[in-house]
């Protein structure tokens, strides 16, 4: 559907003239202008969406459940013990992967305010910055991990790499101001310097260099874009919903202007209208297998399973050869206590694909529900003859095992998740809590 390549220009690339204000390289810097009007000129408007880049990959099938279903166990984990906080770093991890920042950020500072000196949220923490462009923010993060263990070498090479980048945009914004200097009104480098003021995390200015280009062109869909993005960053989704509805003046059909506003309104939980936006893009493309995903979820947030399963259905006829709207339905099916259908749903993949992971660990998760935990292992099973390596089956297999207190095979499962995961905390909570329950059924059999 859409590039998601990083269509920026490299910093190093700017900096390798040394650009002078003096009358004698004024000729230079024409031509580096004109250089730079023409990479515009050529790319075309698939490619320039790049440069604002919605993150499709969160409107698209990415098994968002599997991250989902870890926050949950979590959650559990932290309802019996709020001071956890390895299962607090877990639960950010999961968050993060669902482009859920402020709330995996949440995570991270609640797990150092009970201990400071947990390295691992320090590192989170970093993560989520430097995912939202907020580089001087994650320089802070780890700076604040190295005083507190100064010989961290992951710290210290992160460190290293984001203050170069640092170093490399302030060079590139000076080579921009030098340009500007010479052609006020080169759209081109306003954006792309707002680009690289909101890595700085000067939002301020970034909006000042948008506003400035729409001063003297306030039909610019570009600077309007770039706009929104910032002043999502800045947590004011209404501001950048206008701004997204500026685009779609400008132009009706700009699919990604309507998709970004879906994806606001459903993040501020205004499904009607989110659902309202996706049928206005279906009107003009039909087949738009993002609005179709979108409109699913969304009705399935208004509780409206039944129009919900028909969008999904929309999109397995289109899908054929992907498994995953196929489980999405089986989903929503189980939510509206339709177990038997789901299964049926499940099987039409199986029957096809007797070792499909996401189609075997969602009918073991529907029979475990049912009690039926001999079949969910064999599911799980059918799934580690084809990967060994797969830690959701072990863990599904564990815990059936445990339910069946079968403890000795449960213990079995989450070893096995270690062998190649041996940071994994949940499977070592298991073990731990696993060995002390063998050893009381063996104190209470030799009592």
């Amino acid at each position: 559907m859409y590039s998601h390549s990083n269509s920026e220009i490299d910093p190093n690339m700017l900096t390798s003239t040394h650009v002078e204000t003096d009358v004698n390289q004024q000729q230079e810097n024409l031509e580096e202008i004109e250089n730079l009007s023409q990479i515009k000129k050529e790319l075309d408007d698939s490619q320039l969406i790049t440069n604002f880049d919605l993150n499709l990959s969160n409107l698209v099938l990415r098994r968002c459940y599997v991250f989902e279903d870890q926050i949950i166990k979590y959650d559990k984990i932290l309802e019996k013990n709020p001071t956890c906080v390895e299962a607090l770093i877990e639960k950010a991890k999961n968050l993060i992967s669902l482009q859920r920042f402020e709330d995996a950020l949440e995570c991270c500072n609640q797990a150092i305010s009970i201990d400071n000196g947990y390295i691992q949220a320090y590192f989170e923490k970093a993560k989520i910055f430097c995912k939202q462009q907020k580089m001087e923010e994650a320089i802070k993060a780890y700076e604040a991990l190295l005083s507190k263990n100064s010989k961290n070498n992951d710290a210290i090479q992160e460190l290293s790499s984001l203050q170069n980048q640092i170093q490399q945009i302030q060079k590139a914004l000076k080579y921009y101001d030098q340009l500007l200097a010479f052609d006020r009104k080169n759209k081109f480098i306003y954006v792309e310097k707002a680009k690289l003021l909101q890595k700085q995390n000067k939002f301020e200015l970034a909006l000042k260099c948008c506003d400035q280009l729409l001063s003297f062109d306030p039909y610019e869909k570009y600077a309007y874009l770039q706009k929104a993005l910032l002043l999502q960053q800045i947590n004011e989704p209404q501001l950048a919903i206008e701004c997204y509805e500026k685009v779609i003046e400008i132009d009706s059909t700009n699919k990604y202007a309507y998709l970004a506003k879906v994806k606001l309104l459903m993040e501020i939980k205004n499904y009607e209208k989110a659902l309202k936006y996706c049928d206005k893009i279906l009107n003009f493309d039909p087949k738009e297998i993002y609005a179709q995903i979108q409109k699913a979820r969304i009705l399935e947030c208004l509780q409206r399973y039944d129009q919900a399963i028909k969008c999904w259905d929309e999109i397995i006829s289109q899908e054929q050869n992907k498994a995953e709207p196929s489980v999405e339905k089986a989903r929503v099916l189980v939510k509206q206590n339709k177990n038997k259908e789901a299964i049926k749903c499940l099987d039409i993949i199986l029957s096809s694909n007797k070792a499909n992971r996401d189609a075997n660990i969602q009918k073991a998760q529907i029979l475990m529900s049912q009690g039926s935990l001999e079949q969910a292992i064999q599911c799980c099973q059918q799934i580690l003859t084809q990967d060994s390596g797969s830690e959701r089956a072990w863990h599904y297999c564990g815990q059936a095992f445990k339910f069946l207190n079968q403890l000795n095979e449960s213990l079995k499962c989450y070893e096995e998740i270690l062998k190649t995961n041996s940071n994994d905390w949940y499977s070592q909570y298991q073990v731990k809590e696993l060995k002390e329950q063998i050893k009381k059924q063996k104190l209470i059999k030799n009592d």
